[in-house]
């Protein structure tokens, strides 16, 4: 009974920190994701930007923003 009880009271705790593990490495792969977008925006030549519609100008500015600095 004692164990039951124990267990009872470990499994959520244990349950929260893999959500928790889990959001953190979520948020990682977000941060690796923007990283290479921002690169490859930064690489592109003004033909390619001009077909996505952006300056070269706004493209530096993006490239050049931290990785965790994300617009919601």
């Amino acid at each position: 009974m004692k164990t039951l009880v124990m267990t009872a009271r470990v499994a959520p705790v244990a349950a929260r920190n893999t959500s928790q593990l889990t959001g953190f490495l979520k948020l990682v792969r977000n941060w690796i994701e923007i990283s290479k977008q921002r690169r490859a925006l930064a690489e592109m030549s003004d033909h390619q930007l001009k077909d996505i519609g952006v300056t070269r100008f706004d493209a530096e500015t993006e490239a050049a923003r931290p990785f965790w600095d994300v617009r919601a």
